[in-house]
């Protein structure tokens, strides 16, 4: 599949980093801590269907929905081709335990119905994963044909690993607000099996659509609850096993919902390192600490995106790493799929993959006792030592 990849060699990778430098190390202060230098890929948006196709993006854009986010262009439910090219890459690695990179995929267990919504239903409808993947199958064969299964192999290879994201990347009152006035751009991307350029809604201020947790003072709760506990029952259902670890879409979510995740068995919310704490201000989140609802804390503390940052991802990325290490923390990077997506652009998953290939082979140059974890395993880790 990548015949056209060109071999990463080491190689000194640098930046001007004075005036990150500051921000790379503060970020690492405080909370749990191991001498052990291990390394989490934390991957978003697995799962999620956002643009279609590339046909599907021309006539969004020529029916007057601007796509100005890279997102909005460039990212597509994962194809056969990126899993198998994924893969191919990161079995080119091994760790000295022999295990391989493995990337933590925060995955949606269900998207919208599309065709249901178009018949004018009147509600809102969705299909779980594996309907999603049939659907995708039955309409885009050479995208989409034996996907399904491709991720059970990459499962069983250890090389992706599916954690919870929540049920749809979608804030459900602000998509039932639109179907019930029947909006314009909803119309338009139903008619193209696609949800990208949503416009925010007046009279639900600080309710974005791709925010699935997100909100205002007049947010049913329980709404979000019945949404959780929905995905995540369906997360067991599609993968024979409960998720450990949860990271929110936009990692927002109100802490009154902690609870749920309590109840349903997930021990650790992935949480931005400052965030609104519910009302209460803002706080400053340490990996490893609990929350009131008894979670532990997962926060990130690498960044690499090659989709927006082709030039520097790698280099930013190692310094982020060595800064980690330097306070005894692990490396839990953070990414999304559209690094690695092709359907749309292959050239974009080209240069997202060269780039994974060249961080995975510096990571091993210059720390050649790394630890390669997924996120349940260090969640795991941190339990058993706190």
């Amino acid at each position: 599949m990548l015949s056209g990849l060109s071999k990463a060699t080491s190689m000194p990778l640098s930046l001007n980093p004075v005036s990150q430098l500051f921000g790379d190390h503060i970020k690492n202060i405080g909370g749990w801590s191991s001498k052990r230098r291990l390394v989490v890929f934390a991957v978003d948006d697995y799962g999620n269907v956002r643009l279609d196709s590339a046909e599907a993006g021309r006539r969004i854009s020529a029916a007057g929905v601007p796509l100005t986010h890279y997102m909005d262009r460039l990212d597509t439910l994962e194809t056969s081709s990126d899993l198998e090219s994924l893969f191919e890459v990161l079995d080119r690695f091994r760790d000295q335990a022999g295990s391989p990179p493995v990337f933590t995929a925060y995955t949606l267990t269900a998207n919208p119905d599309f065709a249901e919504l178009r018949s004018g239903c009147g509600d809102y409808r969705f299909l779980n994963l594996k309907e999603t993947f049939d659907d995708a199958s039955s309409r885009q064969p050479a995208n989409y044909a034996g996907t399904w299964s491709l991720w059970s192999e990459g499962i069983a290879r250890g090389l992706i690993f599916p954690q919870f994201h929540g049920r749809e990347h979608y804030n459900l009152e602000v998509l039932r607000h639109k179907l019930g006035r029947k909006s314009r751009d909803l119309l338009i991307n139903l008619a193209n099996d696609s949800l990208v350029g949503l416009t925010s809604e007046d009279n639900l201020p600080g309710l974005h659509y791709t925010r699935s947790f997100a909100w205002n003072a007049d947010t049913d709760f329980r709404l979000q609850a019945e949404t959780l506990k929905s995905g995540l029952e369906l997360f067991e259902q599609l993968f024979g096993f409960r998720s450990l670890t949860f990271a929110p879409p936009a990692l927002t979510l109100h802490p009154s919902l902690h609870p749920v995740l309590i109840e349903e068995g997930v021990r650790a919310i992935d949480r931005n390192r400052v965030e609104n704490a519910g009302g209460r201000g803002m706080t400053r989140n340490k990996l490893g600490q609990k929350t009131r609802s008894n979670l532990i804390t997962l926060v990130r503390n690498v960044v690499f995106e090659p989709t927006t940052s082709p030039a520097t991802a790698v280099a930013r990325a190692l310094q982020q790493i060595q800064a980690a290490f330097f306070w005894n923390k692990p490396a839990i990077i953070s990414s999304h799929r559209v690094n690695f997506c092709g359907q749309i652009d292959e050239s974009n998953r080209k240069q997202g993959l060269e780039a994974l290939q060249s961080l995975i082979q510096e990571i091993l140059a210059r720390w050649p006792d790394v630890k390669f974890l997924t996120a349940e395993e260090l969640t795991r880790l941190i339990l058993a030592t706190s």
